[in-house]
């Protein structure tokens, strides 16, 4: 199970090479929250998590890397905006945005379900949106619409997998970790 933005932006790149060896291998998309059930009620193999693991989730989880953001806009920005869109901040692996944006008195204007949305929006000259590095890559947005602030450097969505621990001891499984966990 897999969170929808790490499948376009990071899976994409090692699938075929598995998809070739292991007919059995599936995946679907979820938001970080139902990934961890799924994992831990056996309907997933592991998790392929954006954003914050809920405490005490009872998973093996490995820490693969703090993905930074950059803010996508149409318009030229020589200062942080006062709205952008965002995510869904109420998503438990997304809220710890909210606190950081606060701080730096960014309102969410539109909390969109899809970073692909949201980005589009403001290469339409809505609003400037806040975006993960892997989307700006799969979705070619050149550097000229990407703005990155000092301010926001704290601001990065942790990327884990996650698994059940009896799950790892399969040789299928620590080979496909590896690969993921290699891009």
């Amino acid at each position: 199970d897999c969170s929808e933005t790490l499948v376009a932006g990071y899976l994409s790149m090692i699938m075929a090479e598995h998809f070739a060896h292991d007919q059995y291998i599936r995946i679907s998309t979820n938001h970080t929250p139902r990934i961890i059930e799924n994992v831990k009620s056996g309907k997933a193999t592991l998790g392929f998590c954006a954003g914050y693991l809920p405490p005490h989730h009872g998973l093996m989880s490995l820490h693969l890397a703090d993905e930074p953001f950059s803010i996508v806009s149409r318009h030229s920005l020589s200062q942080l905006p006062k709205a952008i869109l965002t995510n869904d901040l109420t998503n438990p692996a997304n809220t710890y945005q909210q606190a950081i944006l606060s701080k730096h008195g960014i309102e969410p204007l539109m909390e969109m379900d899809s970073y692909t949305a949201a980005a589009q929006l403001a290469l339409g000259g809505v609003a400037p949106a806040l975006i993960p590095k892997s989307i700006l890559t799969t979705l070619n947005i050149t550097s000229k619409f990407c703005y990155d602030f000092e301010e926001l450097d704290q601001l990065v969505r942790p990327i884990h997998i996650c698994l059940r621990h009896s799950t790892y001891r399969s040789e299928r499984v620590k080979a496909l970790t590896e690969s993921i966990a290699d891009v």
